[in-house]
């Protein structure tokens, strides 16, 4: 039919909103690799990296880098109150494999 727009599936919502879920869960699954960014997420939804952050600001009220950094942060503060692990493991599980830079990081958020 002439003059109808057809949506592509990336510009539906229920599109958006699963790659925003699916991008959370990733995060939270990964925590742990220190290599997890913003690229590597949005490679990982399948996404451009300029979509995934679109998805996240309109979801989540943030950006994707803010939205890693916050579920690492939540995730060490868990940990930190909730088990006897030493630091430098507590850093390790949320990215930060050298302790320096986990005691740095983490100050400066708190």
């Amino acid at each position: 039919m002439l003059g109808q727009l057809i949506p592509r599936d990336s510009s539906l919502a229920s599109n958006r909103a699963r790659i925003g879920q699916k991008a959370a869960q990733y995060i939270k699954e990964h925590l742990s690799d220190s290599d997890l960014d913003v690229a590597s997420l949005a490679r990982q939804v399948g996404v451009s990296r300029r979509s995934l952050e679109l998805v996240t600001n309109e979801q989540f009220k943030t950006s994707p880098y803010q939205m890693i950094a916050k579920f690492r942060f939540d995730a060490a503060v868990k940990l930190l109150h909730s088990t006897r692990i030493p630091v430098m493991e507590v850093g390790a599980r949320c990215g930060y494999p050298e302790a320096h830079h986990f005691s740095a990081w983490f100050k400066k958020n708190a």
